[in-house]
């Protein structure tokens, strides 16, 4: 059966994958610039893909909807643009040098046209991690004021 190219859509790579942080990916897909969730859900990044993976010799049914994730990965800022082609090497089984050309090509073709864009977003992701982690980090440290001290508990007073 042969992918049509909204299933190689970075988009479309999620019904393929079905993952259980779908829900964060598509959160994170939403919430993104309009520039970049036009390449996302977009036939022609599908096509692109594809294109790609034929052009590297890859078996396109297999490679295809791998290298369309890879590329929502990098959207959404869970990979970055610079560890893209490790990712597809490691994903595609890739020698390091075909895994560079294709991320290379990828950033080019995908992400170029938006980098202003990508660029701000990225920041924006970065920002709101270091937010969250500080979040975790003080709830974390005031968790331990708030436990009740079982080992010492409180005197009993007379009623």
């Amino acid at each position: 059966m042969a992918l049509d190219y909204y299933q190689t859509s970075p988009f479309g790579s999620l019904a393929r994958h079905g993952g259980e942080n779908d829900g964060w990916y598509i959160h994170w897909i939403l919430h993104s610039p309009q520039g970049i969730q036009d390449m996302l859900f977009s036939r022609q990044t599908g096509a692109f893909i594809q294109g790609l993976a034929k052009r590297s010799s890859l078996p396109m049914e297999e490679a295809s909807p791998k290298l369309a994730f890879a590329v929502l990965r990098v959207a959404v800022g869970e990979v970055t643009l610079t560890e893209l082609a490790s990712v597809l090497a490691a994903d595609l089984k890739l020698s390091n040098d075909k895994a560079k050309a294709m991320a290379k090509e990828v950033e080019k073709e995908l992400f170029v046209p938006h980098m202003l864009e990508f660029t701000q977003w990225q920041k924006l992701l970065h920002q709101k991690a270091e937010d969250w982690l500080k979040k975790w980090e003080g709830a974390r440290a005031q968790g331990g004021q708030n436990a009740a001290d079982l080992k010492n508990p409180p005197e009993k007073t007379k009623a």
